[in-house]
């Protein structure tokens, strides 16, 4: 088979492409880890130890930094913390990250804060309306009616080893008072201590002056912790990318197979004469696995090699767009080894079983003129087999989906029913695919090219399965993850919504007055907007009385929410809210002041300690209590984001106050799926372009097994657009089955898997991305019609005089 070198490129392509995508994630892994131990590292710089707080949520205080720095041989103790916080002057809506200000601060102009009023910016927070002698405004938006506090820029400094250190992530350096302030928490999260001592000697002696509050380290015990919380981290994401490789591998083997398959077929005569001359079943065998060996190494040492060169053009990418990350690939000894076995061992497994039909081949059989080789019925067995392993799986799905098993089994069950029941349509696959291709021929649509299309599917079920089946396993995928992705978007956003019911919130210090609604309401991208009173009180329900609060609200309020069933029922007789032990539609009574109403409550959303009522109720209760909140729904058709940088800009006029916004969290979540989905998508696009590379290769080898029928076609009369046509069309017919197959699978493996994923944890509101899906559909369509093209060429080219000649 040496001979046939040619048409092996197809399947040293899918091997490339296969341990490229290995090889590629194995690099692109071991050098983010290997610059982000060298970060850590260089945080820890030459400490001598480090005191870490035990809860990220209980800083170190500050009495216990003073203990640190009393040790004897400490000379200094550097204190760090950063906190997650939200601009909101100039018209911004912008996140950044808030550190104490360094020891050491490495400044590139002005001075560090000296007061609590006073803060430092890194160069892309100064480049942000926020230069030296700038005021900006910060709260903490994890906090529910956190206060805002302005702040003067006096300095701009380059962010150390110790703070972030990527370019382009906005950063502030404040004092802890000011910090703590707005965090309401004062402290540290980690306490670098220098000293002139030996580490272990430090250890000791800050370990006994502050107990066991913290967790104290030597400077190289914090980095092999670092390191191994690191690779803990990236073993998760090596084996989330090391799945899509293994699906683009599976996906390889399959071109492979039929490779072999068709090469052995087509090579009958020259096997049955070795057989004459001497040659073994054993050597036959080995001479098959050997062109599979070669074809595999050949194939994975350029696939390694494409794999360096893409990795390194993916850190040139994320260094373009402001990662710190460094630009050269960290290439180890295994991130090589690994995928060249990997790809010569899939190459050689995929090869044996044609190695061993080639052993078949009798030595009569060279007596013989070459024909295409005739296959068996396929047996009641794969049926039976199919059938069983499709529903075993399917019940399990169905089970994952329905049952409260908790997500981390309902997951495991769900996968597991995943693969069982894709297995079975597996093996299904050449009776579905054949009884589908012959529901296609029944109509008679496009001639007689089409018709011979439908009868060439029909001639080898397996080989047509086995080359459908790679095109199905990524269009499935596909399917699969954009419906999950929906119906997790939109089961989020149901959650959201009763969360979070209105778009965006102004608070005011002081009793709103009519300028300050009539500006909101002129601003931006702003629909519908409500006022609310809030005041105290309690409420009496079956002898129990509870301290609420009363969230009073305008007559507009029902088309402000999100959530319609927030305002269901709502009036001047009913409250809603969901108070403890308090069932729905029960009397209760509520007092302000010793002015009291009777109303019936319409259970909605979690328990709390609120309830909404209309600002009816509210005059009745506290006749003198004014409106300090203003409740905003955007436009649908808005971008949420610039509407609220419009709205915080229209409102920086009014001393004290404050807007938020949970459209820019919806908005975030929305961009985090996008990019996931985007990433995933991007990722099962490698396993279609190894598809494509097996219709192509089926098309381009049954050619050249066809020759004499296609020769015998022409000369009665077959136009060479007609061949072409009979090529496409078969394409057509392959693509379009696996793609009907995959999209019918993939929403129902979606749906499933967003009910074991959410269910536990919200809502489910099922969502099929019907546009996406027909884009799926179109792009697996065209690919196999892509596929077509040259081995259809190619086979308008076989002249009718060559092709009936005699071997």
């Amino acid at each position: 088979m040496i001979h046939e070198r040619r048409r092996l490129i197809p399947t040293m392509i899918a091997v490339i492409i296969g341990v490229a995508f290995v090889a590629s994630t194995l690099m692109l892994m071991d050098s983010i880890k290997a610059f982000t131990l060298r970060t850590q590292a260089a945080a820890v710089g030459d400490a001598a130890a480090v005191v870490t707080a035990k809860e990220s949520s209980k800083p170190i205080s500050l009495a216990t930094a003073k203990k640190v720095a009393k040790v004897p041989g400490v000379t200094s103790v550097e204190q760090t913390r950063e906190v997650f916080l939200q601009r909101t002057d100039n018209g911004q809506a912008a996140f950044v990250n808030g550190h104490l200000v360094p020891a050491h601060p490495n400044l590139i102009k002005g001075r560090a804060p000296t007061k609590p009023n006073e803060v430092a910016v890194n160069q892309s927070t100064a480049d942000n309306n926020a230069g030296i002698g700038s005021k900006i405004t910060v709260h903490d938006p994890s906090r529910d009616g956190a206060k805002s506090i302005t702040l003067t820029v006096v300095g701009v400094l380059s962010p150390g080893a110790r703070t972030t250190a990527t370019p382009t992530s906005p950063e502030i350096y404040l004092m802890d008072a000011s910090l703590a302030s707005i965090s309401g928490q004062s402290g540290a999260s980690i306490l670098y201590v220098n000293s002139d001592r030996r580490a272990t000697q430090v250890v000791q002696d800050v370990s006994k002056a502050v107990g066991t509050t913290v967790t104290v380290r030597t400077a190289n015990d914090e980095r092999a912790h670092q390191a191994d919380q690191a690779s803990h981290g990236f073993a998760a994401i090596t084996t989330f990318m090391g799945a899509f490789a293994v699906i683009a591998l599976a996906v390889a083997a399959m071109v492979i197979v039929n490779t072999f398959t068709i090469l052995v077929a087509q090579r009958t005569r020259s096997l049955a004469l070795a057989r004459c001359i001497g040659a073994t079943r054993k050597q036959v065998q080995r001479s098959v696995l050997r062109e599979a060996l070669i074809a595999g190494l050949i194939g994975s040492v350029a696939g390694t090699a494409l794999g360096i060169g893409a990795t390194q053009l993916m850190l040139m990418g994320l260094k373009a767009s402001g990662s710190p990350i460094d630009a050269s690939v960290s290439v180890t000894v295994m991130s090589c080894v690994i995928p060249i076995l990997v790809g010569v061992v899939v190459t050689t497994l995929a090869a044996l079983r044609p190695a061993r039909r080639a052993t078949k081949v009798a030595p009569v059989a060279a007596l013989q003129p070459v024909t295409e080789t005739p296959t068996r019925q396929i047996g009641r067995v794969r049926v039976v087999l199919g059938t069983l392993l499709f529903l075993a799986g399917a019940a399990l799905v169905v089970i994952s989906a329905a049952s409260d098993m908790g997500t981390k089994n309902a997951v495991i069950c769900g996968v597991a029913g995943g693969f069982i029941s894709f297995a079975g349509v597996l093996v299904l696959a050449p009776i579905l695919i054949s009884g589908l291709g012959r529901a296609i021929g029944a109509a008679r649509l496009g001639g007689v090219p089409a018709e011979l299309a439908v009868e060439n599917t029909q001639r080898n079920p397996r080989r047509t399965a086995t080359t459908a089946s790679a095109l199905l396993i990524g269009v499935t995928l596909i399917a699969t993850v954009a419906t999950g992705a929906a119906t997790g978007r939109a089961s989020i956003g149901k959650m959201m919504n009763g969360h979070f019911p209105v778009d965006a919130t102004v608070r005011t210090q002081s009793p709103l007055n009519n300028a300050t609604i009539h500006e909101v309401k002129k601003s931006d991208g702003i629909s519908q907007v409500t006022t609310v009173t809030t005041v105290s009180g309690t409420v009496e329900a079956g002898g129990n009385a509870t301290r609420v609060a009363l969230q009073g609200v305008s007559s507009e309020f029902p088309k402000v929410v999100r959530d319609e069933s927030t305002a269901q029922g709502l009036d001047d007789n009913h409250a809603v809210g969901a108070l403890s032990g308090v069932a729905d539609g029960s009397k209760i009574t509520i007092t302000v002041n010793g002015k009291k109403a009777n109303l019936t409550l319409m259970r909605h959303g979690e328990e709390n300690d609120g309830l909404i009522v209309t600002q009816g109720v509210v005059a009745k209760l506290a006749p003198h209590a004014q409106p300090t909140e203003i409740q905003v729904r955007y436009r649908d058709s808005t971008d949420q984001s610039k509407a609220t940088q419009a709205l915080s800009k229209s409102m920086s006029a009014h001393p004290g106050v404050t807007v938020t916004s949970t459209a820019d969290q919806k908005a975030q979540m929305d961009k985090i799926i996008n990019i996931m989905l985007g990433m995933v998508v991007g990722l099962l696009v490698i396993s279609v372009i190894i598809a494509m590379v097996g219709v192509a290769n089926t098309l381009g080898l049954s050619v050249v097994e066809r020759t004499r029928e296609i020769g015998l076609l022409r000369a009665l009369g077959l136009t060479r657009a007609q061949v072409r046509s009979m090529f496409g069309k078969e394409a057509l017919m392959l693509s379009g089955i696996a793609a009907i197959l995959g999209i019918a699978l993939g929403i129902g493996y979606g749906i499933a898997g967003s009910y074991a994923l959410f269910g536990s944890l919200m809502t489910v509101q099922t969502s099929v991305p019907w546009l996406q899906m027909l884009i799926v559909a179109f792009v697996a369509v065209l690919a196999g019609w892509l596929a077509s093209v040259i081995p259809g060429r190619r086979g308008a080219k076989v002249k009718p005089a060559v092709a009936l000649a005699e071997e």
